[in-house]
């Protein structure tokens, strides 16, 4: 009969538990579905089956080589499935116009401030010189095949006469306030044979619906969260839907402090570009 002391009672205790805890450990971890490091996943668990609450992720994740294509795929087979990818279509396209570029104008180049503050005068706007096919003149000198153009940037002053508030063209002297320059601009890049992008600030100093997302998201009330929400959405319908087509949208999130709703906005521009 094998006589144990309390020491060694002890010692057989504490090493069992471990092989329990390490089991456990080892079975949770092949069980696990992989995340994605490089995105932000909404609450929902998201993968290729059951992606069917928002329709641009359906369409994006599908495509998406970092995405596990089934529960407990490995790292081996990851990578031999993307050793097979090809670019798309689109992407080759993308790729082709190897030229691109970003041009900031708007009221810094009447204020002289680097960034404006959303308080100054709209009247200071007014490019009398503005002309869209020399724009498009010079862009395809340089062999670019694509404009995208910062059409509000972070003060909030629209270049397209936006009815969400008064900080913008529409209340300028340029072209008598009737003016628009994303028409103007999308105009002279159908004519030329140039894609159009646009930039659209999600930060804004002017508006007091984006006043909160500064102060961040987790400080904001239901109700404000929802009105700036609606605020970037509104933007976003009233320059996708009136100038043909828009090639790229381009956001950097920069002062929101995650108070956008991505997913809402991927979804406007997904039912757009569908």
């Amino acid at each position: 009969m094998i006589k144990l002391n309390r020491t060694k009672i002890r010692h057989l205790f504490l090493t069992i538990f471990f092989l329990a805890a390490t089991f456990n450990l080892a079975l949770a971890k092949k069980n696990e579905i992989p995340k994605m490091p490089a995105y932000q996943y909404p609450i929902e668990e998201i993968n290729p089956t059951n992606a069917n609450h928002w329709k641009w992720m359906k369409a994006f994740y599908k495509n998406e080589i970092s995405q596990p294509l089934f529960l407990n795929e490995t790292v081996e087979q990851a990578t031999l499935r993307a050793a097979h990818v090809k670019p798309s279509a689109e992407k080759l396209a993308y790729l082709d116009m190897e030229l691109i570029t970003f041009p900031h104008f708007g009221m810094s180049t009447f204020s002289g401030h680097g960034q404006g503050t959303g308080k100054e005068d709209p009247r200071k706007f007014n490019p009398v010189a503005f002309d869209a096919k020399e724009w498009v003149k010079f862009h395809k000198a340089i062999g670019a095949k694509m404009i995208v153009f910062v059409a509000k940037h972070h003060d909030g002053y629209t270049l397209w006469p936006s009815k969400l508030n008064d900080y913008n063209v529409r209340n300028s002297p340029w072209r008598d306030g009737k003016g628009d320059m994303i028409k103007e601009i999308a105009d002279a890049c159908k004519e030329g044979g140039l894609k159009l992008g646009l930039y659209i600030s999600l930060w804004d100093e002017h508006d007091p619906r984006c006043d909160h997302p500064r102060k961040g998201a987790d400080k904001m009330t239901p109700e404000q969260r929802k009105a700036y929400q609606d605020y970037v959405e509104q933007q976003l319908m009233e320059t996708l839907l009136p100038y043909g087509e828009i090639s790229e949208l381009w956001f950097d999130g920069a002062g929101t402090n995650g108070a956008e709703d991505w997913n809402r906005i991927f979804e406007k521009y997904f039912a757009y570009a569908s």
